[in-house]
C-alpha cells in the first residue's frame, strides 16, 4: 500500500513538473480585452522602421502581422497591444474588425513553415472560395532584430489544401491540426530554437505580395 502511495506522489510530481515546462515554451497568451484585429490600410508604412519604433515598447507582448488572401483578393493585418495599435492608427490607418478566425477546423489544414521573403511565390492562384491565411508572429530578440514564427491556414477542400502547401517548407508537427490551429487563432508563440531570427528591415519585406 505504502509502495503505491509513492508512485502516486511521483506520478503527481512528474505532471506538475511537465507542465512548468511546457509553460516556460510560450510568452503570454493575449487577452482578448486588450488586444485587437485591424486592417491596415496604409501597408506600404508597414516599414523596418516602425518596426524598430515599436520595439521597446512591446517587450514580451505579442504582435502578429498576418496576409489574409481569398481567391484574387488580399489585405494585411495586424493583431497586437491595443493601445499601441490605436496610438499608430493615423499612420497606418487602421480600422477595428472581427476575428475573422472564428471558425471551426472543416476544411482546414494548418501549418508551421519556414520564413522566406519569397514564400508568396509558391502560392499557386486560388478559387474564389478558397483562403489563405499567413501568420508572422513577432517576439523582440534585440535592437533591430526579431525572433519570428510563421504558421500558414489553408481553407479548401482536402486535394487543394494538398497542392496549394505542396511548396512550403513545413515544420515537422509535434501537434495535431486542430492544435495548431488553435495556436493560430490565439496566436500563441512558442519559444524554441527553431524560430527564425530577422532584422526589422527583412520583416518588413515578408509581408509584402
Amino acid at each position: 500500500m505504502i509502495l503505491w502511495f509513492v508512485l502516486f506522489g511521483l506520478v503527481v510530481l512528474i505532471s506538475f513538473v511537465l507542465a512548468l515546462l511546457s509553460m516556460r515554451e510560450y510568452h503570454e497568451i493575449p487577452k482578448e480585452s486588450d488586444y485587437g484585429l485591424f486592417l491596415i490600410r496604409k501597408p506600404t508604412e508597414l516599414t523596418g522602421k516602425f518596426l524598430d519604433s515599436i520595439q521597446r515598447i512591446l517587450d514580451s507582448k505579442v504582435l502578429s502581422i498576418e496576409r489574409l488572401i481569398k481567391g484574387d483578393q488580399s489585405v494585411l493585418v495586424m493583431f497586437g497591444p491595443r493601445s499601441l495599435l490605436l496610438e499608430n492608427k493615423d499612420l497606418l490607418d487602421l480600422v477595428e474588425l472581427e476575428d475573422y478566425t472564428r471558425i471551426g477546423s472543416r476544411n482546414v489544414s494548418c501549418y508551421e513553415v519556414g520564413s522566406s521573403e519569397k514564400m508568396f511565390t509558391n502560392l499557386p492562384k486560388l478559387l474564389h472560395s478558397e483562403q489563405f491565411w499567413c501568420q508572422f508572429l513577432l517576439s523582440s530578440k534585440a535592437d533591430g532584430v526579431y525572433f519570428c514564427q510563421t504558421r500558414i491556414a489553408v481553407v479548401a477542400d482536402t486535394e487543394r489544401r494538398r497542392v496549394i502547401t505542396e511548396k512550403f517548407l513545413k515544420i515537422p508537427k509535434t501537434f495535431s491540426n486542430e492544435q495548431m490551429l488553435d495556436f493560430y487563432k490565439k496566436r500563441i508563440f512558442r519559444n524554441d530554437s527553431g524560430n527564425a531570427s530577422l532584422k526589422s528591415s527583412e520583416m518588413a519585406e515578408l509581408f509584402r505580395l
